[in-house]
């Protein structure tokens, strides 16, 4: 009796634990969705105010940012054009995500080329672009 008692309490048990495993596992996946979803738009956002910054500023004007960009990010088809920046990442469960931001002023130069920590320059020229020049930290 006490046998049948502890077979039924360890069935139910690892029945549990076969349906808890599953949950954890999409809900780890929908937190880092999440994180890299918000950190990219942390990463945009950045970009666009010292762009902003350096325009409303005189031509020769320069600021320095340090910008980190989050896994999954794809330079391929990431772009600055005129006034818009657009970064590709791709989010671990297969979705694209874009995230882009407008800018007060034309900008032209260069996104970080892969994911992690950048120190990114930004000038305005004689013609009023602000220039995006980025090198890894």
């Amino acid at each position: 009796m006490r046998a049948q008692i502890g077979l039924e309490y360890m069935a139910v048990v690892t029945l549990m634990i076969a349906l808890l495993v599953p949950l954890f596992y999409i809900a780890n996946q929908r937190l880092e969705v999440s994180s890299v979803s918000s950190r990219a738009k942390v990463a945009v956002s950045t970009i666009v105010t010292y762009a902003n910054t350096i325009y409303a500023q005189s031509p020769g004007s320069k600021l320095t940012a340090n910008v980190y960009v989050p896994i999954g990010y794809n330079n391929a088809t990431s772009y600055i054009a005129n006034r818009t920046i657009l970064m590709h990442f791709d989010l671990t469960d297969g979705r694209p995500y874009d995230v882009f931001g407008i800018t007060k002023g034309n900008v032209s130069g260069r996104l970080p080329p892969y994911p992690g920590y950048h120190v990114m320059t930004f000038t305005m020229n004689q013609s009023g672009w602000v220039i995006i020049n980025t090198t890894a930290k």
